[in-house]
């Protein structure tokens, strides 16, 4: 919006709109990413992803 100032009544509107169209792509894709991280530390270390083929019980290896 700074930079659209410049440019006058305009200038700042579509700086503005700019600014938080930007700034929603960058949140989003953050977001994706620890999101992406939490999901494979969850999978990994807190779910029962072994399954014993003998009897079918279900664990985790950090247990």
């Amino acid at each position: 919006a700074t930079a659209g100032a410049l440019a006058g009544p305009v200038g700042l509107a579509l700086g503005s709109l700019t600014g938080a169209l930007l700034g929603g792509l960058m949140g989003g894709a953050i977001g994706q990413q620890i999101g992406t991280t939490t999901g494979e530390y969850v999978d990994q270390h807190l779910l029962n992803n072994h399954e014993c083929l003998a009897c079918g019980h279900t664990f985790s290896l950090e247990a």
